[in-house]
């Protein structure tokens, strides 16, 4: 997660980058009265934010499709109830990726609603609905709200 918003941050400043050019551009053509710079100015500044759009679009797309992950080192056991489940039309290694909805329950803690990601297989999926609708999971002891589900341990 940390090699993303590092990617993220770089592209970042590549687009602030290439938007200042084309800022530079314009004013230069602006004072100089160049009509066609100052156009070209102004493309290039679309450009850079079409750009920044775009990124922003695939950061938008991989958080909704990347499974939730605690590791092991920062996991606090819980049991998750699952209140609402939505298919994210998306799909690792054939396994569907749906968003939950859980109410979250540490030992000796109030519960409380949290978000998590899953791809979870056909199987799996099937007993959502149908009675399986807690489960065991960890959260992380920094981000109680990042969750992850443990699939093959269900409770009644």
């Amino acid at each position: 997660m940390i090699d993303v918003l590092i990617v993220n941050i770089l592209l970042g400043i590549v687009v602030l980058g290439v938007f200042a050019m084309g800022l530079s551009g314009l004013v230069d053509a602006i004072r100089e009265r160049k009509p066609g710079d100052a156009f070209g100015g102004v493309f290039i500044m679309l450009v850079a934010v079409g750009l920044g759009w775009a990124i922003s679009f695939v950061v938008l797309s991989h958080h909704k499709i990347v499974p939730t992950r605690v590791g092991s080192a920062h996991a606090v056991n819980c049991t998750a109830k699952i209140l609402r489940e939505r298919d994210a039309r998306s799909r690792i290694n054939g396994d569907e990726v749906y968003r939950l909805r859980v109410r979250v329950q540490i030992p000796g803690r109030a519960s409380y609603e949290a978000d998590s990601s899953a791809a979870v297989s056909p199987l799996v999926a099937g007993g959502i609905g149908a009675d399986r609708t807690v489960y065991a999971c960890r959260a992380d002891r920094d981000h109680l709200k990042k969750v992850e589900i443990l699939w093959d341990h269900p409770r009644s």
